[in-house]
């Protein structure tokens, strides 16, 4: 039998794509860069090498390698059921999962970065996430204990996300309206 958090997440991730999609390419625009504005902001103090990513077209498009001259970029490259971070990317591929992925670069360990910037589909304010479903972030996330910074738009912050033993939070949420600081990290919860 599946566990029911598998099946509310199936579910919501199908609607939580359609409510994004249904936002005009122009207002995502715009919203993307108040979430750039904000970013710099809260980059203003950080430095190190930092996880990054390549958006998707339902994500806030992102330039990460201009928010800090403090900050080297690293990106993620899917491995097995992993991902590795590189720096120094020059060269893309579209992975299976339609990602782009470095094709060149200085791998870095995950113990280098300073920080994580994290996708999703959807974020809770208590820190929680709602990925794309495979896990590549969880496992990533699961040991990492330097800042987990999740990156979405503001109508992407739910009242709920179910959550599962596995399930890592955030230590900030940055959207176009504002930076959250979740209250309770880690708390592994039904919301």
């Amino acid at each position: 039998m599946s566990h029911p958090a598998k099946s509310l997440k199936k579910d919501l991730r199908s609607a939580v794509i359609a409510e994004t999609l249904s936002h005009s390419e122009g207002e995502r625009t715009l919203r993307s860069e108040k979430i750039q504005n904000n970013l710099s902001d809260f980059m203003k103090t950080q430095s190190g090498f930092w996880g990054a990513f390549k958006s998707l077209d339902s994500e806030p498009q992102i330039n990460f390698d201009s928010l800090s001259s403090n900050v080297k970029c690293c990106y993620p490259k899917v491995v097995g059921d992993d991902l590795e971070f590189y720096a120094d990317v020059d060269q893309w591929n579209s992975s299976g999962l339609k990602v782009q992925e470095p094709a060149s670069g200085k791998k870095v360990k995950l113990s280098e970065l300073s920080g994580i910037f994290v996708p999703a589909l959807a974020f809770h304010a208590d820190g929680h996430r709602l990925g794309r479903g495979k896990g590549f972030y969880d496992r990533t996330l699961a040991d990492f204990t330097n800042l987990k910074v999740g990156v979405c738009f503001q109508f992407n912050i739910l009242n709920s996300v179910p959550t599962e033993s596995h399930d890592v939070g955030m230590d900030y949420i940055i959207t176009d309206e504002k930076i959250i600081q979740p209250k309770v990290k880690d708390q592994r919860s039904w919301n």
